[in-house]
């Protein structure tokens, strides 16, 4: 779901993506100095790589996103790292869940086996 930055006001805009087996609902409002608040929920599963032995398994997401939203470059006094600058004057859901995605992936990760035979 791709949304005109500028239509964002300070009335909640929800939202609902999809990836797979990962869902992504949440809402969209103006913040304060131009910003844009994202309040969202991922949840779902999610197959990844064993970081130690290479084997595949499933992991179960369940995470809360919160951070906010400028459209261009942000230049503030206020030194808030949480902010994500976007170009082109979209907010896209879709691109947000898989940089998401991408982010949990590229977490260090281990198998049940793996963190079963570590505490052994």
């Amino acid at each position: 779901m791709k949304i005109d930055f500028r239509r964002i006001n300070r009335l909640p805009i929800p939202f609902n993506a999809n990836s797979g087996d990962i869902e992504f609902q949440g809402n969209l409002k103006y913040d304060n100095d131009g910003l844009v608040h994202l309040s969202a929920v991922m949840f779902g599963e999610l197959d990844l790589i064993c970081d130690l032995c290479g084997s595949e398994f499933s992991y179960t997401v369940k995470e809360e996103i919160d951070f906010l939203i400028s459209d261009g470059v942000y230049t503030s006094q206020n030194n808030n790292l949480d902010v994500v600058e976007l170009n082109g004057g979209m907010v896209d859901t879709e691109d947000i869940l898989s940089s998401e995605i991408e982010l949990i992936k590229s977490d260090y990760h281990k198998c049940g086996n793996c963190q079963h035979n570590e505490r052994n």
